[in-house]
């Protein structure tokens, strides 16, 4: 069981990144930071409405999903627009991560 905001976001992103494509990625989470862990959630700081808004809808349950299982017991998402949250937290290491094929039917390179 890990409580600690900062640990607990560092490895979800290491899971995001194996689970969703590098653009995505790039998009979505480059820019966020963790802020709270308590009571079951997660607070992570986002830099616009906009991040805000496409995280909750495209990525929030696989999110959830990953906190959860870095934590041992069920976290919930809540993210917060804030200016601080601009900087990258740790640039992604993509040299293990698995290759993601948007195309099932398109060749592997």
């Amino acid at each position: 069981m890990n409580d600690n905001p900062v640990t607990v976001w560092k490895r979800v992103l290491s899971d995001l990144q194996k689970e969703i494509p590098r653009a995505s990625y790039e998009t979505w989470f480059v820019h966020t930071h963790p802020l709270k862990l308590e009571n079951h959630s997660l607070l992570i700081a986002v830099p616009d409405s906009f991040t805000k808004g496409g995280i909750e809808r495209r990525y929030q349950p696989l999110v959830e999903k990953l906190a959860s299982a870095a934590c041992g017991h069920e976290i919930h998402l809540i993210l917060q627009v804030s200016e601080d949250a601009s900087e990258e937290l740790d640039p992604p290491d993509w040299s293990e991560r698995r290759p993601h094929r948007s195309n099932p039917r398109a060749p592997s390179l």
